[in-house]
């Protein structure tokens, strides 16, 4: 049977006040249920995230059961720093026979929205298991 497979990111949310919100996503693309236990979500410029791997910890306890639908679940709302320029985090989950994983991202803060692509980082920032 196969196992789960996390994805996550997410995008700029804008208030009515005009206070920017992270909005964090996760979604399932395996064939068995995940079971999210924890999340990481950091802020940074690009010059700090280009001169070395930031390091990502289980900080946010989050249990809950990610079905294998391929469907985006938003599980929080974090605003985001005057000056920020990149997000970047993980997603710490177990498949159906409790073994661990991890599924970092990285993602471009725009005025608007996030962009994918972080030029001179190093990969780390993009590793998954």
């Amino acid at each position: 049977m196969e196992r789960a497979y996390l994805t996550g990111g997410g995008d700029v949310e804008i208030r009515s006040n005009g206070q920017r919100f992270f909005r964090l996503e996760v979604a399932n693309y395996g064939k068995t249920p995940a079971f999210l236990r924890h999340f990481d979500v950091r802020f940074a410029t690009l010059a700090e995230v280009n001169a070395k791997a930031l390091p990502v910890e289980s900080l946010w306890p989050f249990d809950d059961r990610i079905p294998a639908d391929n469907k985006t679940k938003v599980i929080e709302h974090i605003p985001i720093p005057q000056n920020a320029e990149v997000v970047y985090g993980a997603f710490y989950y177990q498949d159906w026979l409790r073994r661990e994983h991890r599924f970092r991202f990285i993602l471009k803060l725009e005025l608007t929205r996030t962009m994918p692509i972080v030029d001179g980082v190093e990969e780390s920032y993009r590793e998954w298991d």
